[in-house]
C-alpha cells in the first residue's frame, strides 16, 4: 500500500459497467464517504484469505489473481481480476471473513469501499443486492465451467486455454501477446507441476505458437494455440 489517488466514482469510466451503473454520480459520491484509494506494488497483498471482512475491493488499474491456499500450502487460482473487477462481494453477503486472497500481479490500483459504506447503499437502493447476486451468480457460472473444463480436457488442452484468456488482459505488441505470468501461476491454474508446464511451453516454442527468450512468454500464433485449445 502506497500512495493515494484520488478520484471520485463520478468520473470513473469503470462505473458504467458495475454494478453501480444505475446510481447517480453525486449520490455514490454522498454515499463513499469512506472509500479509501491505494496503490499496490507487484506481488503486494491486496486481501488476505480468513482475515475479517473490511471492505470490497474495486480494481481500477492493472491485473491481481485471486487464490486460494490448500491444506498442503499451494495456491490455486480462480482468475485474473482486471479493471472493474470487484472482489469481497461474497464475504459482504455472508457476513463472513475474506473467502481468497487477492495479490497484485503488476502495479495495481484499487478503490477500497468500506463495509459502512456498501450497507449504507443497499438499504437505501436495495436493487444493488439484486445485482451483487449476478455478479456472483456470473462467477460461479465461471467457475462451473472451468471444472468442466479441467475434467474434460487434457493439460495441453488447458495450458492453451489459459494462455488464450491471459492473452486477452494482457499487452499486445508487433502482433504478439506478452503473458506477465509466472510458470508456478500457470501450473496453479491448471492444477499441474511446473516442469510439465516447461516441457508444453518448449514444444509451443518449437513450432512457433510462443517464445520465452529472457523469461519473458509471449504468443506469437493465436490461431494454432485456439486450436489446440479445442483439441485440433
Amino acid at each position: 500500500m502506497n500512495d493515494s489517488i484520488d478520484i471520485s466514482c463520478s468520473k470513473c469510466v469503470l462505473k458504467k459497467s458495475s454494478i453501480f451503473k444505475n446510481c447517480l454520480n453525486t449520490d455514490l459520491d454522498n454515499y463513499f464517504s469512506e472509500k479509501k484509494q491505494m496503490l499496490f506494488t507487484k506481488n503486494k497483498i491486496i486481501i488476505r484469505q480468513g482475515e475479517v471482512f473490511d471492505g470490497i475491493v474495486c480494481i481500477r488499474e492493472g491485473v491481481a489473481k485471486v487464490f486460494q491456499t490448500k491444506k498442503d500450502k499451494e495456491d490455486f487460482i480462480f482468475w485474473f481480476a482486471k479493471p472493474g473487477d470487484l472482489l469481497g462481494v461474497d464475504s459482504f453477503i455472508n457476513k463472513d471473513v475474506y473467502s481468497y486472497s487477492v495479490m497484485a500481479v503488476e502495479s495495481t490500483k484499487i478503490c477500497l469501499i468500506s463495509k459502512n459504506d456498501i450497507d449504507n447503499i443497499v438499504k437505501i437502493k436495495p436493487e444493488i443486492s439484486i445485482e451483487m447476486i449476478k455478479l456472483l451468480c456470473e462467477r460461479i457460472d465461471y467457475i462451473e465451467k472451468r471444472m468442466v473444463s479441467i475434467a474434460q480436457k487434457g493439460i495441453k488442452q488447458q495450458l492453451a486455454e489459459v494462455l488464450l484468456l491471459l492473452s486477452f488482459k494482457s499487452s499486445s505488441h508487433a502482433n504478439s501477446f506478452i503473458i506477465s505470468h509466472s510458470v508456478k501461476d500457470l501450473a496453479n491454474i491448471i492444477g499441474t507441476t511446473q516442469n510439465y508446464i516447461y516441457k508444453l511451453l518448449s514444444e509451443f516454442s518449437q513450432n512457433k505458437i510462443v517464445t520465452t527468450e529472457r523469461r519473458v512468454l509471449k504468443i506469437i500464433d493465436v490461431k494454432k494455440l485456439s486450436k489446440i485449445s479445442v483439441g485440433n
